[in-house]
């Protein structure tokens, strides 16, 4: 073997690094411009690593009507009484490390319904969270968790109980007819099976580009004995 092959082979492989990751960082950055997300099933706990302490047992209740993600931003609807959205909102504003309490009053009424569905079952009130950066595009720490509640509905907000903490205000959701629908990322987002597809998908793209790379010097810069 030429005794420049070892260094030639070395010299390859510093180039062919950057281009990997500069393929990933394409393949990462088509991830957040069309935002991929999916479905949180009714039948099985949902969860979040980066969710502030409480917040797993705020959304795992059991008139939970429907739920999903997009990209770092999860979505949680509900259905029930005056007296359950009174429990809610007792829990809701005991959870700390958040922005702050926030319940942001809707007319009309509201489907539980994913970016990606055509119809869903109707609800009462809506639980939105999402890391800080996600909303202020910046390195910001803490975590945004603000519920909805839309004053058509079945339940009457004389009868519920507001804690202290709890800031009220008037809000506004893109209207399809008479039914509100949530917008978040709704005009680009793309349904996966489950939240792993999303982590298995840039992986897969990731692993196929450095392979691409790989045949391709390969094919152009053999070494010869």
């Amino acid at each position: 073997m030429h005794p420049c092959a070892p260094m030639n082979n070395k010299a390859k492989f510093r180039r062919m690094v950057p281009m990997a990751l500069f393929g990933c960082a394409m393949v990462l950055g088509c991830w957040k411009t069309f935002g991929l997300g999916s479905d949180h099933p009714n039948d099985r706990p949902a969860h979040g690593d980066a969710w502030p302490q409480g917040m797993t047992k705020l959304v795992n209740i059991t008139n939970r009507v429907h739920g999903f993600f997009v990209d770092a931003e999860d979505v949680f609807f509900f259905s029930g009484s005056a007296a359950d959205l009174t429990a809610f909102l007792r829990d809701y504003s005991q959870i700390k490390g958040i922005e702050k309490h926030c319940l942001i009053l809707h007319a009309g009424v509201v489907e539980a319904k994913s970016p990606w569905a055509q119809t869903g079952p109707p609800c009462d009130w809506m639980l939105d969270g999402c890391p800080q950066w996600y909303r202020k595009a910046a390195r910001v720490p803490g975590y945004v968790l603000e519920v909805d509640f839309w004053t058509g509905g079945r339940i009457d907000l004389n009868k519920v109980t507001i804690p202290e903490n709890v800031e009220v205000k008037k809000g506004s959701f893109q209207l399809d007819g008479q039914v509100a629908v949530p917008i978040a990322k709704a005009s680009s987002a793309v349904k996966l099976p489950e939240r792993i597809a999303d982590i298995a998908f840039v992986v897969l793209i990731g692993l196929l580009l450095v392979f691409v790379i790989l045949k391709v010097f390969s094919g152009h810069g053999g070494v010869t004995s």
